[in-house]
């Protein structure tokens, strides 16, 4: 089902390039329509599957208040869980509403953010959904969508509320409080950030055990210290020239757009400089990931890698003037979503994809 959007999706892509879709904003909420419609359907999805299931089941008899205080769900989580089922006892239910909480925002803050960008959609169509099966880190995502909104606005004070209810479904949202100071910089002083970002990293072990003590002393149980370790199953060459074949990609097309960015809006540039400094950040997410602790590399690239590169697409494609270098492009895209379905075969965490009507 995944790959079926997928191909629509780059369908989309195709007709709008050679043809450009009028009523775009038509095309993109039917899209986004049935693309929740089918992901709500999941069943028997991914490893993480029987204990949100069991955990949906058993919420109806929780004592709310220890729940969120104990569980080693986060509390948003808990607390959603306990609504829908002491309301429903359909499980589907509550993953219809995870895929609205994520879907909605996401897709809807990047269409509008990228000047109605299919080849964006396309991006996150063909990435996003084969982790939906993470549901907490996917409401956080939906959040973190919102909260970029914010970092554009600049208003720090509902960007921090944002991250804080991010947080609240998946502690992944909380180093992210640090992009808020990335907008609007200088690429000399994010260059210092990413060195001293490369240096932290060193101790990232030491600071997930910071995390597990403070967690530790406001009662919740938190095993976060478990993830402290190398992956052994790595392959540093083949790691390092997937990052850098990405990176190199979109600063070869960052390079190539230069020329229009003396007649361009300052907030666009701004907007376009913001996310391919964030997405630098997935070279730093794979290193700590590799070296140190595993869950940087398969959690919080999600935010680097997927979500800010899809903003970065879509910007991109609208200061690239000339059609042959649009086309460039849109390979270079559907060559990133290729090497990521490439990878699925060696994951068993969301794949292979199952719902209640379609198996693969």
């Amino acid at each position: 089902m995944i790959e079926t959007f997928t191909l629509i999706s780059f369908f989309i892509v195709i007709y709008d390039y050679l043809f450009q879709i009028q009523k775009r904003n038509r095309v993109f909420f039917s899209f986004l329509f049935f693309l929740i419609f089918f992901e709500s359907t999941k069943w028997k999805f991914g490893v993480d599957w029987l204990p949100y299931f069991q955990f949906f089941n058993s919420s109806k008899d929780l004592i709310l208040l220890t729940a969120i205080s104990t569980q080693v769900f986060e509390p948003g989580f808990v607390f959603i869980n306990y609504i829908v089922r002491n309301l429903t006892d359909q499980y589907t239910f509550l993953l219809t509403l995870v895929m609205v909480l994520l879907y909605v925002p996401l897709f809807t803050s990047v269409f509008f953010h990228t000047n109605k960008s299919f080849l964006s959609i396309f991006y996150l169509v063909s990435t996003i959904p084969w982790y939906s099966g993470s549901l907490r880190q996917m409401v956080a995502i939906g959040v973190f969508a919102l909260a970029i909104n914010m970092i554009i606005k600049r208003k720090i004070i509902s960007f921090f509320l944002l991250i804080f209810i991010a947080s609240l479904f998946h502690s992944s949202a909380i180093p992210l409080i640090f992009s808020y100071f990335l907008y609007g910089i200088s690429w000399g002083i994010f260059l210092i950030i990413f060195i001293f970002f490369l240096g932290l990293g060193i101790f990232a072990d030491k600071l997930v055990q910071l995390l597990d003590y403070i967690f530790s002393q406001l009662g919740r149980r938190s095993d976060y210290s478990s993830k402290i370790s190398a992956n052994p199953n790595a392959n540093p060459l083949l790691g390092l020239s997937r990052k850098i074949y990405y990176l190199f990609g979109f600063y070869i097309f960052y390079y190539s757009a230069s020329a229009n960015f003396i007649n361009s809006k300052n907030e666009d540039l701004k907007k376009l400089n913001f996310f391919l400094m964030l997405s630098t950040f997935t070279l730093w997410a794979y290193l700590v990931g590799t070296y140190k602790v595993v869950y940087f590399n398969s959690r919080m690239d999600i935010y680097f890698s997927l979500i800010s590169g899809a903003y970065l697409i879509g910007i991109l494609e609208n200061y690239i003037k000339l059609k042959s270098n649009k086309f460039l492009l849109i390979c270079f895209v559907a060559s990133l979503s290729l090497l990521f379905y490439s990878r699925l075969e060696f994951t068993n965490l969301f794949h292979p994809y199952t719902s209640i009507f379609y198996n693969t």
